[in-house]
Formats: C-alpha cells, structure tokens, sequence
C-alpha cells in the first residue's frame, strides 16, 4: 500500500478527523519492491505498530464499542505471492479476545474487518450472484450470534452490499474507490437464505451511521458521489450526492422491552396510556404490543363500554383503581391484562371521557 499516496491529498481531512485503521490484504504489498506477501512495513510505519504486536484492537465512543479485526493471514499467501486472505487458525486466534470484548454493558457493538463473512459474488459466466460466507471467519459469526452485535461492517469486495442474517446487518462499504467489482443478479435462492436486502455497483460512495443510544437505534445512510469509471473511463461526480440506501436498525437486542397489553372478561372497553405514550387497545382489539428501547414507566387507563364495568388488572403492574403503572427494565418484557365485565349502562355513568388520556 503506497500511503503517500493517499496521505498527500487528504492532508486537511486527516488533520480535522480520527481515522481508525483496519489491516486489509493491499497492506501486505509493498509494490514494486516486493510481491505480496510482506510484512506490512509501511502499515505498522503509519499507524506507530511495533513489529510483531496484535492488529486487532477496540475502542469505545459514545457508548459504542467499536471492535476491529485482523481478517488477512499473509501466510495463505506465501506459497503463490498472491493476497492473504482470511484462515481459520486467524480467527481462531482472536475468538478468546473477540469474546471478551462482545460481553460487555455498551450501549451497542459495531465490529470491523476488511474481508466480509458474508457477500455476493458472481458464479462463473452465468451473469448470476451466488451468495457467498466465508467459513474461516466462522468463528467470529458464532460470537456475533451469542452476544448479539449491533452491525458488521467490512469492505474488500469493491461494491456496497447488504445483508441481514438472523437479526444483525452486515455491511460491505467497498466502493471507497479503485475499480469496481460488478453485482449479478443474485440467485433468488441464495438470496433468501441469506438475507442479502441492497446491493449497487458502479458507485463511488461512502456509508454515514448516525447512532442514538437514548432510543437504543442506529441509521445508516450509503450515500453516493460520483459514477466509479474504468482504467479507460474517468469517474464522473455528482452534482449532489445521492442517498441511495437508509437503514435503521437496534443498537441493541438486550436492551428492547416487549410491553403486553391484553383485555379479558365478557365485557368490552378501552385502555390507553397517558402522554407522552401513545398506547391504544380500543373495543374492536384484545391486544396491543408495543417496544420501549429504554427504562421507562407506563401509565395505562382502563375505561370500559357503556355495557360493561372495569373489573380490575392483572399482571406485570401496581394498579390503583383504573390506573395501572407498568415499570419497563431493559431486556425484559411486561404482561397487563385489563379485565372487563357485563354490566348495566347505568354503572358508568361517573367515569367522564377526559380521564382517558389525562389520567386524571
């Protein structure tokens, strides 16, 4: 990798902005001093490495923990002077780190490596993408299940692509420059069982995440800025960037809450929470569930039919006659159930509609 290269030009934005380094398969060249594999000389230069030291490491930042991985082993290369790619010993080898760092209290986990687990590659000559995960990082897959990471992200492949396997999103952001490597149509079965949701080549772009631990979200924003050319075509900007691909999604699973809210009894009624909740199981629904990201309190209102009288709560709350207070922890989920009963219009008659949303 020749780093004056990319050093000169980005002077001014290297010096107002932190740039957090992953190894990748290029760090390995040296050209034209040497085919690859090296030892990755000029990387461990620019970034202050000892010789020898680990190049996995993590780092935490408004409540995220931001784990990065070392996914090229230069000795898968060494036989074939060609680019390192991922091993299984790699991997294994930080599995142990990797799982102390996933068991931790953060907000949400984001972590980092240059070669994907999971993308789409083209098979043969057929103009189809078949769905590609790598097993040697397997591994590191199996501790992003356990311990439910917020997002993957990677690069390598020279496109964007993205995926959600089994709750979490994997993104590949390869298309920071260079040539592009072009996308197929996937094969419609690889698709679905991998979860493969966007995908675009051809573009020169870059992937924006906004985090909020407060609502427990993350949303990124793939935003292209130019039309990538060839060796024989120039790249051709925007006039105004495009936003091409928004994703929200949890910064964590652990920390969601699941509120219940049921109604039972021959009678009929209506309950619905107090501001700022916007909770409401009218007449015509027995159930209402809704997702708090956060700890939180619930007041909910219980008022029945003309017909029916309001004959109590039961469950995961401190009542107080019509009133129900409902405690949200993080993690953990909340049942209610309000119990209606037959009765005459009459009984009623003393619970004005204005109590429905006030709580007064």
């Amino acid at each position: 990798m020749r780093f004056h290269l990319h050093d000169k030009p980005t002077s001014g934005l290297l010096a107002k902005f932190p740039i957090f380094h992953t190894v990748g398969n290029h760090e390995y060249h040296q050209p034209p001093l040497a085919p690859p594999p090296t030892q990755a000389v000029l990387y461990h230069d620019t970034f202050n490495i000892l010789e020898g030291k680990p190049l996995n490491y993590s780092f935490d930042c408004s409540g995220i923990r931001f784990v990065v991985l070392d996914s090229p082993d230069p000795s898968t290369a060494a036989a074939k002077d060609e680019d390192p790619q991922p091993s299984l010993p790699l991997a294994q080898s930080q599995a142990l780190w990797l799982k102390g760092q996933l068991d931790n209290n953060m907000a949400g986990t984001f972590t980092l490596h240059h070669h994907p687990k999971w993308y789409s590659h083209p098979k043969g000559d057929t103009g189809l993408n078949e769905i590609v995960s790598d097993p040697n990082l397997q591994p590191w897959e199996d501790l992003y299940l356990k311990y439910g990471i917020s997002a993957n992200f990677t690069g390598h492949v020279h496109n964007y692509q993205r995926f959600s396997v089994k709750g979490i999103p994997y993104f590949i952001v390869g298309n920071g420059g260079g040539t592009y490597n072009g996308l197929g149509t996937p094969i419609p079965s690889h698709v679905k069982a991998a979860s493969y949701q966007f995908g675009s080549d051809k573009q020169l772009g870059y992937l924006k995440v906004a985090v909020d631990p407060e609502k427990n979200t993350a949303t990124t924003q793939e935003i292209f800025v130019a039309l990538m050319g060839t060796l024989e075509e120039p790249t051709t900007p925007y006039d105004t960037p495009i936003i091409a691909d928004t994703y929200t999604f949890p910064l964590s699973s652990k920390r969601s809450s699941l509120l219940t809210v049921n109604k039972s009894g021959d009678g009929s009624g209506t309950v619905a929470s107090c501001p700022p909740h916007e909770i409401f199981c009218d007449s015509s629904s027995s159930t209402y569930n809704t997702i708090f990201m956060k700890k939180d309190t619930v007041v909910l209102t219980a008022v029945p039919s003309a017909d029916s009288v309001f004959n109590g709560w039961t469950g995961d709350c401190k009542s107080s006659g019509r009133f129900c207070y409902v405690t949200i922890r993080p993690g953990k989920g909340a049942s209610v159930t309000a119990v209606f009963e037959k009765a005459s219009s009459a009984y009623n008659a003393d619970f004005p509609a204005t109590q429905l949303m006030t709580g007064q």
